[in-house]
């Protein structure tokens, strides 16, 4: 009956401790274990030799000796990267009373690697001292491979392993005898030592109600046509709370005896996972779709893709785009971009080591948009080192591009404006010298007293040297402007008197304010700061004459210094207000603009347009 092969198998249970002998290990439960493909395994700590049952030496491809294996011939066929892992589980469990499990990877007879999960518990004398490690193995390699498939999408996401134990158990359908190890007592939450409930107790008290009808179905099912029974259903503990067990069991007649044995698996743990992963995946879409990540999937044997809805949006497109995504790759790319996308190696689709790629390419949207779009991807070979899978993303990184022409461009004003600064200050020591002679001879003509001018000539010469000054002085402010742009202007920082040297440029300003008719008012606050004297002098005399000439008759300008922090470091704020015009919105978007004149150039006002630039890059 295959209700007594669903209460009869092999486990490992989680939650539990395991003792496991070759004493626990005889007659039909030592049959059991061989045939739910577990191996029981035994290392005398003094020895250092390990022992196996049947199904043991079988699975680590050795014959039994005399005495045992030398632990270290079983462990030789470890995979590299597990041997600490192992060799650490083996010191912990001699270390505590506890069980300790670890799965690693062995190598098999064909080169390739099996996964196993194996569980230990040390065994110990009267005086309590560890004198050999027990355990149980059983080979995980098929149920990772299903697991990795099932997640193939989930790959960022870490694997995390099945750690539900096995119970084993098996039963003698002739005379309904149960027998249960220590693990499927644990499982159950029953006093180990009592009797093992029977199939029909099991199957009324120990299945959940909503389970039972199901469960029944399928091995009536599995017993009609000859097949063993694989399901899953919960199993109800004393106290109320419910375990997840997958049962595998199998049915045959031994010497005219007809047997039921098998495992119950417990899952719990991996059904919790299952649901995190399953959470997880679903934040993930949400934060994908939220920061527009598409993802994709390529069959590298049959060109077969697959997108996500996020994929068709980085085109512009909608999801129900009847064209295929292999289709959308090709026709969507810029045209300049085509030939590195279809090549193998930018994909580093060719036979190679290397199983990663990232690249940046264009995409044309349907209104005629370029944008920019990089792909992360990872390629997966088989043994031979082919390229069959590939997976990635795609992400927009136009505003990235943007950003980096803009830092481009910027870069390059920079370069064409310090080239024109160089060209200024070279051009204004050139026309220095000239100029010089220009005024020189003027000033000559205009003070002879052996061949004096007649006075329109006079006039006219010194209309000559009052141009020549005025050139003087573009000059001058062209070569301080070029050289505070070209970055070579030189400094002398000192301790300076903010409100002596103000007073000093008040005293300069009063001829011009006269003339202007213009009153200046004054709030003299002790400041020292560090700075260059003559700077700062330029920049107070630059802010207070365009004050005075920009102001109106009888006009009035007021000057103050305050406290103020600059980026949290104490400052001083020089403030200058004047009763003149004022400037538009327009104008102020200019103010710092050299040579411009704000539509002033027409007017009797003096000045060339670049005081307030060189006030600024002086004060930056």
């Amino acid at each position: 009956d295959s209700s007594d092969a669903a209460a009869n198998g092999s486990m490992l249970d989680v939650s539990a401790s395991l003792k496991v002998t070759h004493q626990l290990l005889s007659g039909r439960l030592a049959q059991a274990v061989n045939l739910a493909s577990v191996a029981v395994w035994r290392i005398d700590l003094a020895t250092q030799h390990i022992e196996f049952n049947d199904f043991g030496y079988r699975l680590n491809n050795v014959k039994p000796r005399p005495g045992g294996l030398p632990l270290k011939l079983v462990r030789a066929a470890l995979h590299p990267d597990d041997v600490h892992a192992v060799v650490n589980a083996a010191q912990a469990a001699i270390e505590c009373d506890g069980v300790i499990d670890v799965e690693a990877r062995y190598r098999n007879a064909d080169g390739s690697y099996r996964t196993v999960l194996t569980r230990r518990v040390a065994e110990r004398d009267a005086q309590g001292r560890a004198v050999a490690l027990a355990g149980v193995s059983m080979d995980q390699t098929a149920r990772i491979a299903e697991r990795e498939k099932t997640l193939a999408l989930t790959r960022n996401i870490e694997l995390i392993t099945d750690a539900a134990g096995i119970g084993v158990w098996s039963i003698d359908l002739a005379s309904g005898r149960v027998e249960w190890n220590r693990q499927m007592y644990l499982m159950y939450d029953v006093a180990e030592g009592s009797a093992a409930p029977s199939v029909a107790h099991w199957l009324d008290e120990r299945m959940h109600a909503d389970d039972r009808s199901r469960v029944a179905k399928e091995r009536r099912a599995a017993l009609e046509a000859g097949m063993d029974l694989d399901t899953e259903f919960r199993i109800v503990r004393p106290d109320g709370s419910h375990r997840h067990v997958v049962c595998r069991s199998r049915r045959e007649t031994r010497g005219g005896r007809d047997l039921a044995h098998g495992i119950h698996v417990d899952i719990t743990q991996r059904r919790a996972t299952e649901n995190r992963l399953h959470s997880l995946e679903q934040r993930a879409l949400m934060a994908n779709q939220a920061v527009r990540v598409g993802t994709w999937e390529r069959n590298l044997l049959t060109d077969d893709s697959q997108w996500d809805a996020q994929m068709y949006a980085l085109r512009g497109l909608e999801p129900s785009d009847p064209r295929s995504p292999n289709e959308l790759r090709r026709s969507c790319v810029h045209p300049d971009d085509v030939p590195d996308m279809m090549t193998l190696k930018a994909w580093g689709f060719a036979r190679s080591e290397a199983s990663d790629f990232d690249f940046e390419f264009r995409v044309i949207w349907p209104d005629a948009s370029v944008h920019w779009l990089n792909t992360r991807g990872l390629v997966l070979h088989d043994n031979q080192g082919e390229p069959v899978r590939a997976l990635g993303v795609n992400w927009d990184i136009t505003q990235r591009k943007l950003a980096e022409q803009s830092v481009r461009d910027k870069l390059a004003a920079e370069h064409a404006s310090r080239t024109k600064s160089e060209f200024l200050s070279s051009m204004s020591h050139e026309l220095r010298t000239p100029l010089n002679a220009v005024l020189g001879f003027a000033q000559l003509l205009l003070m002879d007293k052996a061949q004096p001018l007649v006075a329109e000539q006079a006039h006219r010469v010194d209309r000559i040297r009052t141009a020549g000054q005025h050139l003087l002085a573009l000059i001058d402010d062209v070569l301080d402007l070029a050289a505070v742009e070209s970055g070579v202007q030189a400094l002398s920082v000192e301790t300076v008197g903010l409100h002596q040297v103000l007073s000093e440029v008040m005293l300069w300003m009063e001829p011009q304010a006269a003339a202007q008719q213009v009153r200046m008012h004054l709030e003299l606050t002790p400041a020292w700061l560090k700075a260059d004297a003559r700077r700062v002098r330029q920049v107070l005399v630059n802010l207070l004459s365009n004050a005075i000439k920009y102001n109106r008759r009888e006009g009035e300008v007021w000057v103050s210094i305050q406290r103020a922090a600059q980026e949290l470091v104490p400052s001083w704020e020089f403030k200058v207000r004047d009763s003149g015009r004022g400037l538009s919105q327009a104008q102020l978007a200019l103010i710092f603009e050299p040579f411009n004149r704000l539509g002033l150039e027409h007017e009797s006002i003096e000045g060339t347009g670049i005081g307030l630039t060189i006030v600024r890059d002086l004060v930056e």
